[in-house]
């Protein structure tokens, strides 16, 4: 049985509605003012909220506003009532988000039948989001079980032959089978850390408000700097297959961040181009200083996204060409990058031509240029 809340400040009108409402089959609560509406939709989300405009202590359009901007709430289907056409509050009822606007009089008709409309459409698409959850769902637990599992293997075997056999391994013997347990236990610790940023991420623990308000300034060549070391480990391209050259125009820039956060999203970008980096190529990294504060640009000379398949390779879990190519991963670090961009109030672009290469563009607001006293501090950070 849907779920209404009813908003209406007028006893009368507000108990004939609710009266005509519960004769049908919805089960329905009212309240006489809009915040104490707002405490029971996040208190317990209905399936429909019907709100007469204006109501006590806040106006109706308010309420719409404040009920949009709660994720717990925001996808609530609202219909406003008005005593009166106005054209204005009408366009601004429909700019934030209303599901219809009713005009007095009408007939409780055409209030069921746009109530139903709205439920029916809402229902279509929670089905649709359940539908893509159950996909991505099937889509973590298949690479979960095979990025977990194959490090863990490898280390698991390498443990086993040097307890059961070391006495008989030669110094170069015993490299080989400690560089197989290093790369089994950086690929495992990089999964532990993409998973982790994407669990703070949904939690909302690490957030654009948290970011703003607990975030330390940091320089972001520093940043930079560690994000390649990093990515160069966790590829294992440590030679010169890949070489990088790194430009930094804006090395006094500074940014608010979360350092681990906002590496690990550098970490995934450059980590991305050295992968795909052809052997003897170059990868570009770069810094400069633009209207809305600084960029980095990661550059590698590839094979290149085609146009149309850019926006699935930024959907999370989601990896081109798998099946043809042999690559490890979980379809994150492009997802990631982004979310941790986004957060950071910055934006990430992806430019691709094929058979030429890939460019992303990280766009961030800058602090200040010239904080030296603040070098060693973010060092320490960064660590």
């Amino acid at each position: 049985m849907p779920r209404l809340l009813i908003v209406e400040n007028e006893s009368t009108p507000r108990e004939s509605i609710a009266e005509t409402l519960r004769e049908t089959y919805f089960e329905v609560e009212t309240v006489d003012n809009t915040a104490d509406a707002l405490l029971k939709a996040q208190a317990n989300a209905p399936d429909l909220i019907v709100c007469d405009m204006p109501s006590l202590n806040l106006d109706g359009s308010e309420l719409l506003e404040l009920i949009r901007a709660d994720p717990q709430t925001q996808s609530i289907p609202f219909i406003l009532i008005a005593g009166r056409y106005d054209r204005n509050a009408m366009r601004r009822a429909m700019n934030l988000g209303a599901d219809d606007y009713l005009i007095r009089p009408f007939t409780t008709q055409e209030l069921l039948e746009s109530m139903m409309v709205r439920l029916r459409r809402h229902q279509v698409l929670n089905e649709a989001a359940e539908m893509r959850l159950d996909k991505t769902k099937r889509a973590l637990a298949r690479m979960l079980t095979h990025e977990l599992r194959t490090p863990l293997v490898s280390m698991n075997t390498a443990v086993d032959i040097l307890l059961r056999e070391a006495k008989l391994f030669t110094p170069e013997e015993m490299r080989d089978l400690l560089e197989t347990f290093a790369e089994g236990s950086i690929r495992l610790s990089r999964r532990v850390e993409q998973l982790a940023f994407i669990t703070q991420l949904q939690t909302q623990t690490l957030s654009y408000k948290s970011i703003t308000s607990q975030g330390v300034e940091a320089r972001l060549s520093d940043l930079v700097m560690s994000a390649i070391n990093q990515a160069r480990r966790i590829t294992g391209r440590h030679d010169d297959s890949v070489t990088i050259k790194h430009g930094d125009a804006a090395a006094d820039a500074f940014v608010v961040c979360n350092p681990p956060a906002l590496k690990q999203a550098l970490i995934e970008l450059i980590a991305n181009a050295i992968a795909y980096a052809p052997l003897n190529s170059t990868v570009f990294i770069g810094q400069k200083y633009v209207p809305e504060g600084v960029r980095v640009t990661v550059t590698d000379q590839g094979s290149g996204i085609p146009e149309d398949r850019l926006t699935r390779a930024m959907e999370l879990f989601s990896q081109l060409d798998r099946e043809l190519n042999e690559q490890q991963g979980m379809g994150i670090g492009l997802s990631l990058a982004q979310q941790l961009i986004d957060v950071h109030g910055g934006r990430l672009e992806i430019r691709s031509v094929v058979d030429k290469g890939t460019q992303a563009l990280v766009y961030l607001p800058v602090v200040s240029h010239n904080r030296a006293s603040s070098q060693s501090a973010s060092a320490a950070s960064i660590r």
